[in-house]
């Protein structure tokens, strides 16, 4: 998944949800099943998510952030409101749609996954991380996300990674296997380091067959920031049925 958002162990809040979960799913069916929690922290924000499946099902997420603001009677945790994550098991009607639902990473570095939101809305994404990243401090992750049959192309930073742009727009040059860069002018979200695409199936024609991936991205500001990533079978995923209402 995203270095956007890192894992948390929030031990009071994880084993609140734990619960939660086990109860959904013993009062849906009387079977038992192995639920997997997980809290997402925002670096950029500090705001917590939580995310629930059943093993071998999708995650479903909560639309909002958990409110902590509640103290546990000891006094010792920080406790959220209750959340109610509707988790499908993996054998109920719906789950044979065709659709990839799940996470994986290709041989190549690929990282594929797919995000359903607490009204089945499905969320595709395919993303690789920048090959010039050395460490923490520099580095990016150029993503195509398929949602609600609208496709969405843009890079992510970490760290150093498009810090300090000013402006609401960059000047995007890309290039694929060497060739003749094509140019392109995207938005850019500050408080999310990140610089989206105004036309994301030019960018997705490029890719197909592509190897390698050269993204120079130039703010007003004269900030300047050049990443190489390796697209190679980019569109070759078991998640690829799930771009085809976004035209891949």
């Amino acid at each position: 998944m995203s270095r956007k958002t890192i894992r948390l162990a929030v031990l009071g809040v994880v084993g609140a949800l734990l619960a939660i979960g086990a109860v959904a799913v013993v009062a849906q069916s009387m079977r038992t099943a192995t639920v997997e929690v997980v809290v997402w922290r925002g670096v950029d924000d500090g705001a917590l998510y939580a995310s629930a499946r059943v093993d071998g099902g999708g995650w479903r997420t909560s639309d909002a952030p958990l409110d902590l603001s509640q103290r546990s009677d000891s006094g010792r945790f920080d406790v959220s409101a209750p959340v109610s994550l509707t988790v499908p098991l993996p054998d109920e009607a719906g789950r044979d749609d065709g659709l990839f639902h799940g996470t994986g990473r290709t041989d190549g570095g690929v990282h594929y996954l797919t995000r359903e939101a607490a009204d089945g809305t499905l969320s595709t994404i395919l993303d690789v991380t920048s090959l010039d990243a050395v460490d923490e401090a520099h580095i990016t992750e150029f993503y195509l996300r398929c949602r609600s049959g609208e496709l969405s192309v843009f890079v992510l930073g970490h760290g150093d990674g498009l810090e300090g742009f000013t402006g609401a727009t960059a000047s995007v040059s890309l290039a694929v296997d060497g060739g003749e860069a094509i140019a392109q002018t995207w938005l850019v979200i500050d408080g999310h380091r990140a610089a989206v695409s105004a036309a994301p199936g030019v960018i997705a024609s490029m890719l197909d067959g592509a190897s390698r991936l050269s993204v120079r991205i130039e703010a007003p500001d004269g900030g300047v920031n050049e990443y190489t990533y390796d697209v190679t079978g980019i569109f070759e995923t078991p998640a690829q049925p799930n771009f085809a209402s976004c035209g891949l």
